[in-house]
């Protein structure tokens, strides 16, 4: 037909070709693929226990579906570039083939096959002739490098990203959390701190600006300036993300109050009012616990004992807590040197814990 030939550099055949690529491979293979992401991102469990992530990754094992929305993305994208490429002499003169490329990337990194995406991203920074892809292609390699716990290839990355490539503010942003998260990996929580902050302040999605306030939230408490911590997870609460999240942001403000806090009565009225909602009833047990902490930091070791004890017996599904309420108990009465109860509630974490279980 006119203009099929893939080794002819004429405009009908790369008007051809491109209308090809794009209304019949790479838009459904798009749509494959966002269908893939939201699957994994939606199905995401945090664990709060944890310094959160700023991307969502999941169990793609667990989710149903996903795998196969993300093979498709990968089919039809590899069934364009095999019947639309236009490489001619070495160079390719289908603009969009770099951008089947990058769907066949992404789509096995969320598959968390990171060795072979990454070499799908590193074929891309090589070979395309646009500079923000070429951007684009290094900063996912320097993410798979990450996954896969190469620190010497991710730090050479994000070196050659700071120097020798040019990144707008959204791949800047990128960046900044890729760099974030490589910090609080190795434990410089301060250095981490910056990072999130350049980067929120460079993000336009409310999503990840909000995780974002809730993990320099966790930081803060880590590196403990309690006051900054509190700031960040009133900036969590008052964006109304998912429940889940609202709710731990509340319970975190609690471990912030310091003894010369004057906020001692607001933040433990706000507990006694989640215990009363109707939301909260498979959750008591952890608003207990917290409860019971702030109690002790406002040195009020019978009022802590009574609220901690009410976790243990209001924990029915979560041992995980239950074990962390027998531990905080023991360890009160430890420090009281009432030694027998110390013994007894330790012995019952003891029980309730299997080898995986920390501490």
């Amino acid at each position: 037909c006119f203009g099929c030939s893939t080794q002819k550099d004429a405009i009908p055949n790369r008007w051809y070709h491109q209308i090809n690529t794009k209304y019949n491979g790479l838009f459904y293979a798009k749509e494959n693929l966002k269908e893939g992401i939201k699957k994994i991102e939606e199905s995401h469990k945090d664990n709060y226990k944890n310094t959160l992530r700023i991307y969502k990754y999941g169990e793609l094992k667990k989710i149903q579906g996903a795998k196969a929305s993300l093979d498709l993305a990968i089919e039809k994208s590899t069934l364009a570039i095999q019947k639309h490429s236009m490489e001619i002499e070495g160079v390719e003169k289908n603009k969009l083939i770099d951008k089947n490329y990058m769907v066949i990337g992404v789509a096995k990194f969320y598959k968390q096959d990171y060795s072979a995406a990454k070499k799908t991203f590193e074929y891309l920074q090589k070979n395309s002739l646009e500079d923000d892809k070429k951007t684009e292609a290094m900063l996912w390699v320097a993410r798979c490098n990450q996954e896969l716990n190469k620190t010497e290839s991710l730090t050479k990355n994000i070196r050659d990203l700071e120097e020798e490539f040019y990144l707008n503010k959204k791949q800047d942003a990128e960046l900044d959390i890729i760099q974030s998260e490589k910090s609080i990996k190795e434990g410089y929580y301060v250095e981490a701190i910056d990072y999130l902050h350049k980067a929120n302040k460079k993000l336009s999605d409310k999503h990840k600006k909000t995780r974002i306030h809730y993990v320099l939230g966790q930081l803060y408490m880590r590196t403990n300036q309690p006051l900054k911590a509190l700031n960040q997870f009133n900036e969590v609460i008052k964006k109304n993300p998912n429940y889940e999240m609202v709710f731990n942001a509340k319970l975190n403000r609690a471990k912030t109050y310091t003894t010369d806090g004057k906020n001692f009565d607001e933040l433990k009225k706000s507990l006694e009012k989640m215990l009363n909602d109707s939301k909260n009833e498979e959750y008591k047990d952890q608003i207990h616990f917290t409860l019971g902490g702030l109690q002790l930091l406002n040195k009020d070791t019978i009022g802590a004992i009574e609220q901690i004890k009410k976790s243990s017996q209001t924990s029915i599904y979560n041992t995980e807590q239950k074990i962390e309420s027998h531990q905080k108990l023991a360890n009160i009465f430890w420090i009281k040197k009432e030694y027998v109860n110390a013994y007894n509630h330790s012995d019952t974490a003891y029980k309730l814990s299997n080898p995986q279980t920390p501490g």
